[in-house]
């Protein structure tokens, strides 16, 4: 590790980021805050707090709600209609992608 590591391992250990770009990593080949703060992303993630009022937790309520329908497995795959699969999965059910997928890369 080289002095720049260093420098690097330092801020990630205070960070508390959930995803970590040096911004001038040469593998880096768009402006990454242009990206975020952009039309195409949309800004920054959310993140928990104790404000109940955060956009954090009715996205959050979202993603619960998802999980809830796909759990329930009585054949009409409810959640498909608020998460549409890609067409290279059309025909499978959401609970059959997801195991498809699950744990592929070891």
């Amino acid at each position: 590790i080289n002095s720049s590591n260093n420098d690097v391992l330092d801020i990630l250990k205070e960070s508390m980021c959930p995803s970590v770009t040096k911004l001038d990593d040469y593998e880096i080949y768009f402006d990454v805050l242009d990206i975020i703060e952009g039309d195409f992303v949309g800004g920054y993630p959310t993140h928990a707090s104790n404000d109940l009022a955060s956009p954090f937790w009715g996205k959050f309520r979202e993603v619960a709600e998802v999980q809830a329908l796909r759990r329930v497995d009585n054949g009409s795959d409810p959640a498909i209609d608020l998460m549409p699969l890609p067409e290279i999965w059309n025909g499978y059910s959401l609970a059959a992608v997801a195991e498809a997928v699950h744990d592929e890369v070891r």
